[in-house]
């Protein structure tokens, strides 16, 4: 499976706020120490979608730039699934988490990832499915990727949704 990058940071100082959460302060040195931890981190996951114990056979090679807002996946059409595109989400976590601890502001932390067809460097694009254990039964979660790989429409739900309206909300 894939796992998160991890985050190792000796931080220097911490303060517990009115609201009850905590701000940790570190020197600019020991942030950019973290941040070159994590692109490792990530470069290493990136990695072994392709070649390591984590592999995803469709995947060819993965490209990034410096901080994770274009990750490019390499695809072999051939053995290709809808599935596969699945890991755009995971992906896009990847990049807004790096992002967020670059210092990036929530409305300029952005992501595209786009799955490309090693053999003629065109975008493919899926519509996806998949259906996951809610409290009151099955939830599906539809996904529509453009050949751009822009996420197009998502629905929660399904048939025989019944979970509680607003719950949690």
């Amino acid at each position: 499976g894939v796992a998160l990058p991890r985050l190792v940071v000796a931080l220097l100082e911490q303060n517990l706020n009115e609201d009850g959460s905590v701000t940790y302060t570190m020197t600019k040195a020991k942030h950019k120490e973290m941040l070159t931890q994590m692109a490792s981190e990530m470069d290493e996951m990136l990695s072994s979608m392709v070649t390591g114990e984590g592999k995803i056979p469709a995947f060819t090679s993965v490209e990034h730039n410096d901080n994770f807002s274009v990750i490019d996946i390499y695809v072999d059409t051939a053995v290709y699934t809808p599935m596969d595109a699945m890991y755009a989400l995971v992906l896009f976590l990847v990049g807004a988490y790096y992002q967020a601890f670059e210092g990036l502001p929530e409305e300029d932390v952005d992501v595209v990832v786009s799955f490309i067809d090693s053999a003629d460097g065109e975008t493919v694009g899926y519509v996806v499915e998949t259906t996951v254990g809610g409290y009151a039964g099955e939830i599906v979660v539809t996904v529509g990727l453009d050949a751009d790989n822009v996420i197009t429409g998502i629905n929660v739900g399904g048939d025989n949704f019944s979970e509680t309206a607003g719950l949690g909300a």
